[in-house]
This record gives structure tokens, sequence and C-alpha cells, in this order.
């Protein structure tokens, strides 16, 4: 009996299709056809053929050992395996000649790992040998000088004070100080507010009421705590940036000079 007739009698013996194999070892069921009629054609050659039977062995619980395609008495044992496992009926092994399977030669194929490991070696030792010659003689790398007169000075620092222009009428124009400045008005609603400044002192702390409005300024940073950022209009470094936030929303943030957006 070859490889794939005990494969075939094994499947029946555990009451699974043909497709029920090609979905467990993931090949076509064309595939598991020709396998049990050890065709290997399709397979891609016996060697491939003979790697799916092994795969297809271990689905159906059936101990394969390499040498059940080259050994008579190790077909043997795998067909005794089987038996055992209660795969395959007495029936079935008393009516059955067994015929073992030999692989056939295959010619030699080139191991690409070598070859290409090979010439990697020898491009780097060409690479080498290319550039000891383009060095020979040199006692010592040429120092790199510094500048000459006509090369670019640094720029002075840009002052802290910009004043920042429109060309178009229209556009929002606003002038950027050495300080953060920020503007704050109740248009909505009744708000808590706490504004810290650089030193981490509190400037102002308290509840603001509708038609409120306050001012703070510091050269370095102001930290702010707004309750409720739908309520209020809120004015940054000369920008009037609306109302920052939804109703009953707490804004935390600290605003630097020249800021003209808030991120919280």
């Amino acid at each position: 009996m070859s490889v794939g007739q005990i494969l075939r009698d094994a499947r029946l013996a555990k009451n699974l299709t043909v497709a029920d194999v090609a979905a467990a070892i993931r090949i076509r069921e064309s595939l598991v056809l020709n396998l049990e009629d050890d065709s290997f054609e399709a397979c891609g050659g016996e060697v491939y053929g003979r790697g799916h039977q092994r795969t297809y062995a271990k689905f159906l619980n059936l101990e394969i050992d390499d040498q059940i395609f080259i050994s008579p008495s190790a077909a043997s044992e795998f067909e005794n395996a089987a038996m055992k496992s209660g795969t395959m009926s007495t029936a079935t092994m008393q009516t059955s000649a067994l015929q073992p399977t030999t692989l056939k030669p295959i010619g030699a194929r080139p191991n690409w790992s070598v070859v290409l490991g090979a010439g990697s070696v020898l491009a780097f030792a060409m690479l080498a040998v290319i550039i000891v010659g383009n060095n020979e003689g040199v006692s010592s790398l040429t120092p790199i000088t510094a500048p000459g007169e006509n090369s670019v000075e640094t720029q002075s620092a840009i002052p802290a004070t910009t004043e920042i222009d429109s060309t178009n009428d229209g556009d929002l124009t606003a002038a950027t100080s050495a300080n953060v400045e920020i503007g704050i008005k109740v248009t909505g609603d009744s708000c808590w507010l706490r504004v810290t400044d650089s030193a981490g002192a509190v400037v102002f702390q308290g509840v603001l009421r509708v038609g409120d409005d306050r001012s703070f300024s510091d050269p370095t940073q102001l930290s702010v705590v707004l309750g409720n950022a739908g309520g209020v209009n809120f004015t940054l470094n000369g920008v009037d940036l609306g109302i920052p936030g939804r109703l009953g929303e707490v804004l935390r943030v600290t605003l630097l000079p020249g800021e003209t957006s808030i991120t919280s």
C-alpha cells in the first residue's frame, strides 16, 4: 500500500472530507486528491509532494518518519501505527499490499544564501583594495580651515519687540510686546478665575460675573485656570480670540509673550 492510499484510508476512517483536509493543511482540494494518488506534478515535484504528505499525516495524528519513503520496514511501521491509532481497519490492512515508495533523485540546486554571501565578501574586498590604493602615500588628513574674511558673520539676535503690520486693508494687525498680556471679559455667565505670574504668585483668584473685565500682564509668563471657558471673551497679546471653550469647561493654560493662540 502506498503512502497516499494509507492517508486516504485514514481520512475515511475519521469521516473527514477532502475539503476538511484542504482547509486544515491549507492547500487546494485537488492537491489533496493528488497526494492520495501519490501524484506530485501539481505540487511542484516529489520533494514538495512528500512534504505535503507529511503534513497530511500529522493532521491525521499518524506518526510518520522520513524513512517511510525509502525503507520497506519503516513503511510497515507507519502502516502498523495507523492501525493501532484506529484510523485503519484490519480488513483494509489484510486486503492491501504494502508498496514502499522511493524518492527520485533530483538535480542539485544552488544555495542562493551561500552565493549571495560570497558575493558580498568579494564586493567588500574589492572596495577595500580601491580605498587603500587611492590613499596610498597619504600621511595625514588635510585640516579644515576657518572661514576667511569674506565669510558671512553671525547675525545679531532678533530684538525682543517686533511690530507686526499689514499691507492689506482688513487684515488683522497686532503689536507684539516683550510682555505677555491677557484680557478676560465675562459675556455669557459667571466664571471662576485664577491667574499666576512667572514667580508663582497668585495675582488674582475669585469669581467674575457678567460684565466684569480684567486684564493681566507679566514679562515672562502667565498661568491661567478658567472655570467656565464658554462664558468669557479672551484676548491674548492684543489678539481677540473670542470664546476659548465650552460652557462649564475648565481651561488650564500657560501663556507666553508673542503667542496669538491658546493651546491647552
